[in-house]
């Protein structure tokens, strides 16, 4: 009888540190977006960057890429909001580290960056937004495009949402029918 209640202790002392355990480890992986020169986005988790090539982990199998084929990284939720004029390193309080990313320690979660300064070591993968392999621009309000006009459409009460509207775009002012005009 004692060997059996002690069988059972055990198991729900293994449970319990199972059922702690877990959440700490799931925490740890950190989704990246690296956004390629030719348009892909590989979507995973990075577990190696050494020598020009960055290993990551995705849903679909893990890819080793040419850091050279790379635009710029994200590491958090942030977005690409502004220009880079050189390769840098944006930590997410708003630090700019300029170099490049020379090695990542998967198992410590560090990462080297060199730079005109020297060697600096980021204690924290996650404390980094951006990862900016060549000079980018931010993604300013479609541009490229020489007549572009903002348009504010406010729903109707009662009339629900996820709806079509149309709008009809007049050449000139004044065109007959329009709802607006994008006179350049």
């Amino acid at each position: 009888m004692y060997s059996k209640n002690r069988l059972i202790l055990a198991l729900l002392v293994l449970c319990f540190a199972f059922i702690i355990l877990t959440p700490l480890t799931a925490q740890e992986l950190i989704l990246s977006k690296i956004y390629m020169k030719d348009g892909n986005v590989f979507v995973g988790e990075i577990t190696r960057y050494e020598s020009g090539i960055i290993t990551i982990k995705t849903e679909y199998g893990t890819f080793n890429l040419d850091d050279s084929k790379v635009k710029y990284i994200t590491v958090s939720e942030s977005e690409l909001k502004e220009s880079y004029k050189e390769p840098c390193i944006v930590l997410k309080d708003g630090k700019v580290i300029p170099g490049k990313v020379s090695s990542y320690i998967s198992v410590l979660k560090r990462v080297k960056v060199s730079s005109n300064y020297g060697d600096i070591m980021i204690d924290r993968f996650k404390d980094i937004a951006l990862i900016i392999l060549e000079p980018v621009e931010g993604k300013p309000w479609l541009s490229g495009w020489n007549y572009r006009k903002k348009i504010t459409i406010a729903g109707s009460a009662g009339a629900g949402t996820n709806y079509q509207v149309l709008l009809k775009v007049g050449e000139s002012s004044g065109a007959s029918g329009a709802d607006f005009n994008l006179n350049g």
